[in-house]
């Protein structure tokens, strides 16, 4: 039989079959139970390699905590805060805000309650200066502050501290820091506040002057405790899309409208253009390649018509129509003379493609399209067109276009360049979260450092839009702690201003893993890349989680290890641990076992995303000793404290260490064990997800109604 006859017998065959579903599902069946019937083979063969397993898999000697390091003593003149005052300007609402924060917090720490007044009243000889006030003999030069920089200066003859900011929020940004810096004092949560006793002195340098601005102008992340405005000012977040900061507590830097996916849902709505115009939209060469679509929740899928060869669609903008172009300009227009006059820095109009893939494929967008070498190309000349219409427009002077390099969008035109007034936002989606973002052994994130690299020498002002937690799997352990520092000094190195951490912003319906910690960290990192990552770390673990914080670190120090399951040797990834054997019977050990010897010969690890199932072996692999040694750190932290909120805190973090080994069929869950008791222990795990409030599995998920059943894990339990 030659090989044209065979291929016109596989086309006769598959030609025939209407239902690929259930014809992938029947071969998938086959493959399972093949497995099933050979498993007895491969006991026989981890038999024969249990040796050099164990040589590969040494025993795990206790984790031994060391003893904590004392507090530095802050060196300096040592000055009795009694009879000293705090002044601010009548004039500066931040100003009053930022006084008696100061007076609030140093009556917590020291138990004295100073004075607050206005700049009106008579100088004394000993004040706190907050913000622009009357006692500036010479007014100070703030010009490189910005509005989010600070400066904290001691003048020890003249018996006078100043902390003043650029702007409003540098003034606040500044009393913060004071308080870290000379009283110890953190907002680690909305509710978790530190205030250590003190006494009523300042320690502090003759002479003592500093200056600090921030890399990024707008830092936003969301999680749980970000949306409270007393945490966001404590920790510098001035985005406005999960928090409103008044005119007094700093205002926001951010959007005037919603800060994405604003094509066809806020910019030429489908619900009022398609039905009168559907050429405002995008045409689609396949007529059929949309039909079963249903509502997307953005009202855009449903609608289409066909048009010539193809149809247009609701999904995407047509955006070489130049009716598209007049309409959103007006609309643009609308928005900005409606803008909340007492918020100066929301200046942002987001313009944004939908969240699809469906770019228009007429024949003027797509020969923009060609010759830029991307679908960025139709979208920065729309944006520039948009750009230049409203710059003849005196009204409009001050405006920001923000706009996104996505998906389809992100790798950058060849020789079109956004104008000064737009921002091109750089979505991170795709990449690798195990590895750093500029890692050069990393494939996948290899593609998305040369974007960055190059839309840098485009856009005069370049955004960020990152994400930190597994999209599919809230619940799950997500090893990502030890590329957050690198990746925030990558984007401050390659001129980034933005930055958005996108985490699980529905944290507080799943809060199984560690949304508080990380959030933390991010917050600290937008203002300061270049912080002291360990001593923010274990400040925080300890007041969270009590005295066996360093148990907690030592579990998220062998997760960062093993993150993104990278291989040193071609033996350890030939044998098979007993913990694998579920592998083979749902056909995923072989995959894994090809994707790891491809990273020993060439450097190229699997890339760990934020879709990945745990149960595939990409976000960690563990061997059954490292399991146990991390079970016992678990039970050593909550042996170590006895406060009801921190045996909550490790608990409930706890569950997405469970959820893992549940997934990955490990520990209480391993398939060795036998099936009652595995299934108990899975029975448990969802109770103490329903106990702890945890009622989302996913980003589209929730939790399931039902308690498992035999067969059931804990990474299928969305419904």
């Amino acid at each position: 039989m030659t090989w044209d006859q065979i291929w016109a017998y596989w086309q006769s065959f598959t030609f025939q079959i209407d239902d690929w579903s259930v014809f992938y599902g029947v071969l998938d069946a086959m493959w399972v139970k093949i497995w099933a019937a050979i498993l007895s083979c491969f006991s026989v063969f981890n038999f024969i390699c249990a040796p050099i397993q164990s040589l590969f898999d040494p025993d795990i000697a206790d984790f031994v905590p060391e003893p904590e390091a004392a507090i530095v003593e802050l060196v300096g003149t040592d000055v009795s805060l009694d009879g000293w005052q705090i002044v601010y300007s009548t004039s500066d609402a931040v100003g009053a805000t930022a006084a008696n924060l100061l007076k609030n917090t140093l009556a917590a720490c020291t138990g004295v309650t100073l004075t607050v007044v206005n700049d009106s009243t008579a100088p004394q000889a000993k004040e706190i200066i907050v913000g622009q006030t009357a006692r500036e003999a010479t007014p100070f030069d703030r010009t490189k502050l910005t509005t989010d920089g600070y400066a904290v200066s001691y003048e020890h003859g003249a018996g006078k501290l100043y902390i003043y900011g650029g702007g409003g929020r540098g003034t606040l940004y500044g009393c913060y820091y004071f308080l870290e810096h000379f009283f110890n004092c953190h907002w680690y949560t909305k509710d978790l506040i530190v205030t250590p006793a003190a006494e009523n002195v300042l320690t502090i340098p003759v002479g003592y002057n500093r200056t600090y601005v921030p890399d990024l102008q707008y830092r936003e992340t969301d999680w749980i405790s970000p949306a409270n405005a007393a945490y966001s000012m404590a920790n510098a977040l001035n985005g406005n899309s999960y928090r409103y900061l008044s005119p007094a507590q700093g205002g926001n830097f951010g959007y005037i409208n919603s800060f994405a996916h604003t094509y066809t849902t806020q910019f030429v709505r489908v619900a009022t253009y398609f039905d009168s115009h559907p050429e405002y939209y995008a045409w689609r060469a396949d007529p059929t390649e949309f039909s079963d679509r249903g509502d997307d929740g953005w009202g855009a899928y449903g609608h289409q018509v066909p048009e010539g060869t193809g149809v247009r669609i609701g999904t995407q903008l047509c955006l070489t129509n130049p009716d598209v172009l007049q309409i959103v300009v007006q609309q643009v227009k609308a928005l900005w003379l409606s803008r909340d006059q007492s918020q100066p820095d929301k200046r942002i109009v987001c313009l944004t493609q939908h969240d699809n893939q469906t770019y228009c494929q007429c024949p003027n967008c797509a020969a923009i399209d060609e010759a830029e070498g991307s679908q960025a190309g139709t979208n920065i000349w729309f944006i520039n067109k948009v750009s230049e219409e409203l710059a003849k427009d005196p009204a409009m002077d001050g405006i920001l276009l923000d706009t996104f390099a996505y998906q389809y969008t992100r790798t950058p035109p060849k020789t079109i360049q956004p104008r000064d007034n737009v921002i091109v936002r750089l979505c991170s989606i795709e990449c690798c979260f195990a590895h750093p973002l500029n890692d050069p052994n990393c494939a996948t994130n290899k593609k998305f450092a040369a974007d960055i690299q190059t839309w840098a020498s485009l856009a005069k002002t370049l955004y960020v839009w990152d994400y930190t937690t597994n999209y599919a799997h809230y619940n799950c352990i997500f090893p990502n702690f030890q590329v957050l520092q690198a990746n925030m000094q990558f984007f401050r190195d390659n001129h980034v201003k933005g930055v958005y951490e996108e985490g699980n912003y529905s944290a507080a319906s799943c809060n199984s893993e560690f949304a508080e910690l990380r959030a933390y960290l991010l917050a600290r990192l937008l203002y300061n890349p270049d912080l002291d990552f360990d001593a923010e770390m274990n400040g925080f673990l300890k007041a969270y989680y009590g005295e066996g914080w360093q148990y907690i670190k030592e579990f998220l120090r062998m997760c960062s290890e093993n993150a993104g399951n990278k291989k040193t040797s071609l033996l350890t990834n030939l044998w098979l641990p007993s913990s694998w054997m579920h592998k083979l019977t749902h056909g995923s050990y072989f995959p894994q076992l090809w994707e790891n010897i491809v990273y020993i010969f060439t450097g190229q690890s699997p890339a760990m995303t934020i879709y990945r199932d745990p149960g595939d072996g990409l976000i960690m692999e563990l061997s059954d000793k490292e399991v146990a040694y991390m079970d016992k750190l678990w039970e050593e932290a909550i042996a170590s404290t006895q406060d009801a909120a921190m045996l909550r805190h490790l608990e409930m973090s706890r569950l997405s260490w469970r959820y893992f080994k549940s997934s990955t069929h490990q520990g209480e869950f391993a398939d060795t064990l036998e099936a009652e008791a595995v299934l108990e222990a899975n029975i448990q795990l969802y109770r103490d997800f329903k106990a702890y409030g945890i009622t989302r599995f996913s980003e589209t998920k929730l939790l399931q109604a039902e308690e498992p059943v035999l067969g059931e894990y804990a990474n299928s339990w969305g419904a």
